[in-house]
This record gives structure tokens, C-alpha cells and sequence, in this order.
């Protein structure tokens, strides 16, 4: 966190294959996601690439993911999906938990904002290291509540030049 506020990131900018790292954190979550009896999927399109730091990529993905999972009840489905078009490449993570509260929403993505009230607890702290990072790498985050309930992270970031 510190590092990330003072600006003394040392970030690697290294073009990223996101369906790789997808794969990597689905692989990771899998233990968490069995032990809440939550299943996790990802549908994702070959070689969608960006660029940024990968390390910091896939701990924002991971933590999305594992918030997913935590906030899903038993039974429940969590989603990555990944597109593209021209001149974009979209992450969503999606899932059927217990959303946001509407009140909650506009803050969702700052520091020490946490979803009070619905049950979440925390530090307030991972969305805002989501978006400080996703932002490093020239992206956007937002949170779209999903009908009849749960919740969609979207990851946008620009395509990588090859």
C-alpha cells in the first residue's frame, strides 16, 4: 500500500496475456472456491493481451476472484469472463452473491471504503489496490450490481501494441 501511494512503484511494463493469468488464478482459487462449495469458471478468448506490471495484474484479478468467493453463499457461481474488441480487452468477474448496498456504491473504490452492512468485513483496502493498479496500467474498474442479486467487477484496460 505504501508503495503504491508514495508513486515509488517500480512497475514493470511488460506485455501481459490475460487468459494466461486467468488460468493461473482459477488454479489458485480452486481450494477456496471448494471449500465454500462455490463453483468457479472462467470463459476467456486466446491471447488477449495488455500491458502493465504482472505481478500487480494478477493480484488485482486474484483479489477480485477471492472477494467473489468469499461473498458467494454455498452453491453459488463465480464467473471470469474475458473479451475484446478493436481497442480494448474487458475482464469481468461475476457472481451471485450477496451484492453491494446502494449506498455503498459510489465509495466502492476508495480507500477504507468497505461494504458495511452487508455483512462484508475488511479494511477497506483491496478495491482501492484494485483500482490504484488497474489504473497503473492505463485502466478503468467498475462494479455493476447484478440482477436478482450478486455482482459484476469489470477490469477494462487498453490492448497492448504488438
Amino acid at each position: 500500500m505504501a508503495r503504491i501511494e508514495s508513486g515509488e512503484t517500480r512497475a514493470m511494463r511488460e506485455t501481459i496475456d490475460l487468459h494466461r493469468v486467468i488460468s493461473e488464478v482459477v488454479t489458485e482459487c480452486d481450494t477456496l472456491a471448494r471449500s465454500r462449495e462455490v463453483s468457479l469458471s472462467a470463459k476467456t478468448e486466446e491471447a488477449a493481451m495488455i500491458s502493465g506490471d504482472r505481478g500487480d495484474i494478477r493480484r488485482a484479478i486474484t483479489n477480485l476472484v477471492a472477494n467473489a468467493l468469499e461473498h458467494t453463499p454455498a452453491h453459488g457461481h463465480v464467473e471470469i469472463r474475458l473479451e475484446q474488441n478493436a481497442d480494448s480487452v474487458l475482464l469481468h468477474v461475476l457472481d451471485d452473491g450477496y451484492g453491494i448496498p446502494p449506498e455503498v456504491q459510489p465509495s466502492l473504490f476508495e480507500r477504507f471504503t468497505s461494504a458495511a452492512g452487508s455483512g462484508v468485513h475488511g479494511t477497506g483496502l483491496g478495491l482501492y489496490i484494485v483500482r490504484r493498479i488497474v489504473e497503473a496500467a492505463a485502466g478503468k474498474v467498475l462494479y455493476t450490481a447484478r440482477n436478482p442479486r450478486g455482482s459484476i467487477f469489470t477490469l477494462s484496460f487498453p490492448k497492448a501494441t504488438l
